[in-house]
This record gives structure tokens, C-alpha cells and sequence, in this order.
């Protein structure tokens, strides 16, 4: 597999490209149970909300036989943009740049001098699958979707943490499973979600979460991809900074359009 191809993959995994047939879920369900008096307000409560938040992370991804590691780096301005870029992990050039909002994405890619320009349909058509802007957010984050309405009054926990087994729905009719947090801070463990529209699904797994300046933000990101050609994506975290950001992001002229 080309750069080009393995930039577009790891973007995608990034965006919770989502594959087919998954066999079980990344954590199985404790044998003890007790009522659950937790809610969506107290995910929302305990919801990490930064105005602007810049994250450093190792990436690594790795397909049936081979292992490819990057650099990322992601800005994000709170409901508005999400910026990233992928670099060579050990001269630190610049590989890719994407930037992503409620109406708009965009990509270039250095190594082809290629560039991609759309509206969210333009990311739809180029992934082939539907992505809500807050969901990625969410993802980033360390939240779970607010949109998720909680059905179940059952759950599991190993004293660390606590497991929802039903089927959530989200606004956009798609449905979230399999939920595992921690209990003590409101934060996500796991949980895997399914899009709306597709059979596929998408699992995402946390490290532990590690207090920075009076937010917890997770020391690792996972994202699963299972189908004919498994894929996983880890990011593990190195730094996390809120402060002022720029998102810088210019298509040189001379870079050819990804058809």
C-alpha cells in the first residue's frame, strides 16, 4: 500500500470508518449487575467542552501484515473545526493536512500534491459513509454523543467501571452499544456504534484517563476496524494544550484534485 492509500486509510479510520462483521465486543460484560441511576445528564455533566484544544499523539496503524507509525497532531475549535495533520514520526515533515466542520472538508496530501475540497456530501462520497461533525467531536473528546438516550436501567460494572448493554439510538437513527465507562469521572471506556443507513460498525476503546490542568483527557485513543481487511488504529497521547490555536490550511495551485 502507497502513502497516498495509507494517509486516506488512516484519515478514515480517524473519521470511524466502519467495518463489517464484528464478532464480539472489545469487553465483555461483567457477571455482576445493579440498577443504574446514571443518565445523559450525567455524561453531560462530566462532558470535557474546551473552547480550543490542541493534541499530540503517536500513531500507529496496523493492518494484516504490516505496521505503518505517524505523527498526528489535532486542533479542534468546541462545535466549529476539527484540524489535523500527519507527519513522518521521525523527520516530522508534514505528510497530510485535513480540516473538517458541520458543512465543509477538506485534504491535501504533500507526498501526491493532490487535494481534496467539498461540502460534508464531498467527505460522504470520498469515504463512502455518513459522518455527523458532533460525532467525531465526541470521539476526539473523550464524550460520549449527546444525543445518546439511554433505555436500559440494568448495569454491569467490575468496580472500575460500569457496562449499558442495550441499543442507544442517535439523532441521525444510527445506535450506540455495548457502553463501558468509568465511573468515577462520567468518561467513556469503550462502546462500539453502528451508522445509520449501513451494517457496519465502528469500535472505540480508551486508555485510562489522565488529569491535565483540571480536565481528564484519555492517554490513548483506539479506534477497531473488522471486515475482510482488519484494521486498528492506535493514538497514543503525548501532549494536550488548550490555549489560542491557528488552523493553518492553503492548497498550493499546483496540487492536482482527488477525483
Amino acid at each position: 500500500m502507497n502513502w497516498r492509500n495509507k494517509a486516506h486509510l488512516s484519515v478514515a479510520c480517524l473519521l470511524l470508518l466502519f467495518a463489517c462483521g464484528p464478532k464480539k465486543p472489545l469487553v465483555q460484560s461483567p457477571a455482576s449487575s445493579e440498577a443504574a441511576a446514571e443518565g445523559t445528564e450525567f455524561f453531560r455533566s462530566h462532558a470535557f467542552r474546551p473552547d480550543e484544544l490542541k493534541v499530540e499523539a503517536r500513531a500507529l496503524l496496523q493492518e494484516a501484515d504490516t505496521r505503518t507509525e505517524f505523527n498526528l497532531e489535532i486542533r479542534l475549535r468546541h462545535d466549529s473545526l476539527v484540524w489535523m495533520q500527519l507527519s513522518d514520526p521521525f523527520l516530522g515533515f508534514p505528510l497530510m493536512r485535513a480540516v473538517i466542520s458541520a458543512k465543509r472538508f477538506a485534504m491535501v496530501n504533500r507526498l501526491e500534491g493532490t487535494y481534496f475540497q467539498g461540502d460534508a456530501r464531498g467527505l460522504e462520497r470520498l469515504l463512502g459513509m455518513s459522518l455527523p461533525f458532533q460525532l467525531l467531536q465526541a470521539v476526539l473528546l473523550g464524550n460520549f454523543p449527546m444525543d445518546v438516550l439511554y433505555t436500559s436501567s440494568t448495569a454491569r460494572h467490575d468496580g472500575k467501571a460500569c457496562l449499558i448493554p442495550s441499543t442507544s439510538p442517535l439523532q441521525d437513527g444510527g445506535s450506540i452499544h455495548d457502553i463501558c465507562y468509568f465511573r468515577e469521572i462520567g468518561r467513556p471506556f469503550t462502546y462500539h456504534l453502528k451508522a445509520a443507513g449501513y451494517e457496519e460498525e465502528a469500535f472505540v476503546q480508551y486508555g485510562r484517563y489522565a488529569r491535565y490542568k483540571g480536565f481528564h483527557y484519555p492517554t490513548e485513543i483506539q479506534l477497531e476496524v473488522r471486515g475482510e481487511q482488519p484494521v486498528r488504529l492506535s493514538l497514543r497521547i503525548k501532549n494536550v494544550e488548550q490555549a489560542p490555536l491557528n488552523f493553518p490550511f492553503k492548497i498550493p495551485s499546483s496540487y492536482k484534485p482527488i477525483e
